[in-house]
């Protein structure tokens, strides 16, 4: 008798490779302002954690602070500028390399469309 690879029997038992169900969706949790990070980090404005299966991410938000040039200012308007960094390990193309997030494509598209 043969055995069955992991994937082979997933697929037998109609269930996706992380063994969830067709119709069935990940976890989902968000903590807003964790105690953790409230203490330690007194310039953060707001933070949450967001967790959805295995991935997990951290967003915080400071401010507002004043214009470093003067000329920027706007009193109707307000400026968002996003910092956006990903753990080597979370790397979609598979390779660890360390992601610059200045020159890295995918990360500036994705600050653009977060700042628009």
């Amino acid at each position: 008798m043969t055995s069955l690879r992991r994937t082979d029997l997933l697929t037998l038992s109609n269930l996706r490779t992380d063994g969830r169900k067709p119709n069935e969706i990940r976890n989902m949790a968000i903590q807003l302002s964790p105690p953790s990070l409230t203490p330690s980090s007194c310039t953060t404005s707001g933070s949450a954690v967001v967790r959805m299966g295995l991935t997990t991410a951290l967003a915080s938000v400071t401010g507002p602070t004043d214009c470093s040039r003067r000329s920027d200012e706007q009193s109707d308007r307000a400026i968002l500028d996003v910092h956006l960094r990903v753990a080597p390990f979370a790397s979609s193309s598979g390779d660890r390399r360390t992601i610059h997030s200045r020159t890295d494509r995918r990360i500036v598209e994705h600050v653009s469309l977060i700042q628009n």
